[in-house]
């Protein structure tokens, strides 16, 4: 397969420049390979790569792969010529390599060659939670899914706050992968693009996400902690519960005034304990905002409740 084809079924913007900065050094992404431990001989010698997109991250499309013995994959393309800033891809692969949980994908290899870089990740049947919601018969889910769904993204958020201290940051239905297993929803969350790993103390910076997921502590452009990603998992819980985002409008300027102007209407949650399950997710003041380990006992005990 070439894999340097400007073939723009991709929606990238061009850039009038060619270097990036990784780990404090320039590098010319014309000349230069960029990362260290990527593997550097053609991909396709192991893996055949479809050009059809099955997903789009932060940074690159997701194509469909197998390896030759039929086992599939996704594969992350990313043109070196549309990255912009380096270090956050150089963070990608430190974090999708060193994360291991049931609910994560994790990449399995890094290929390089002079023009892309290319994520090998195992390949999830199923789509979007997204898609997930919107195809449910009253374009929800019913409150057991909702939180056994929650549950499961609550534990991957568990693990990246606590055990390999990360912020995602970019956290919406798009980056969950759902699939089916024993008749039930099973998780995985993906898309490390905008991913930081948190020192003791730190507080990180940026506008970085979706806006109808961003915490308010973003938009206002204050210093933030991990919390902003349980802030998105309250969105998502709201979006499952009720089928709709908590502030509708197709206005970015509008939007983030309500955000951080209007008080959310949770009473269209109808079970109470998920209700306000919501509001400690979603409250806007990060000091009192909870945090994963505590929001997860909650979920849990909520799920005992539901089934009695």
């Amino acid at each position: 397969m070439k894999l340097d084809t400007e073939d723009d079924n991709y929606s990238y913007s061009d850039y009038n420049y060619n270097q990036v900065k990784i780990d404090g050094k320039i590098k010319d992404i014309t000349k230069d390979y960029l990362l260290e431990k990527s593997i550097k001989e053609p991909i396709n010698k192991k893996y055949k790569i479809s050009k059809i997109r099955i997903g789009k991250g932060a940074f690159g499309n997701i194509l469909y792969g197998l390896d030759h013995l039929g086992n599939k994959y996704a594969i992350k393309l990313i043109k070196k010529i549309k990255i912009i800033n380096g270090q956050l891809l150089l963070n990608e692969v430190k974090i999708g390599k060193k994360v291991n949980h049931p609910h994560i994908l994790k990449i399995k290899e890094v290929y390089e060659d002079r023009k892309n870089i290319l994520f090998v990740m195992d390949y999830i049947e199923g789509g979007s939670l997204f898609d997930y919601i919107i195809s449910s018969p009253e374009g929800k889910l019913d409150t057991y899914t909702s939180i056994d769904i929650i549950i499961q993204i609550l534990e991957a958020l568990d693990y990246l706050h606590n055990k390999v201290k990360i912020c995602h940051r970019d956290i919406k239905p798009e980056n969950i992968l759902v699939t089916i297993k024993e008749n039930k929803p099973f998780i995985k969350l993906i898309d490390f693009g905008m991913a930081h790993e948190i020192k003791k103390g730190e507080k990180l910076k940026g506008k970085l996400g979706t806006t109808i997921y961003m915490a308010p502590e973003i938009l206002k452009r204050l210093p933030y902690n991990e919390k902003v990603d349980i802030w998105s998992a309250g969105v998502l819980l709201f979006n499952m519960e009720t089928g709709c985002e908590p502030f509708s409008t197709e206005n970015e300027d509008i939007k983030i005034y309500q955000i951080l102007n209007l008080s959310i209407d949770f009473n269209v949650i109808e079970n109470e304990d998920i209700r306000n399950l919501c509001k400690d997710l979603m409250e806007k003041n990060p000091n009192k905002r909870i945090d994963s380990k505590n929001a997860l006992i909650k979920a849990r005990k909520i799920k005992k409740k539901i089934l009695g």
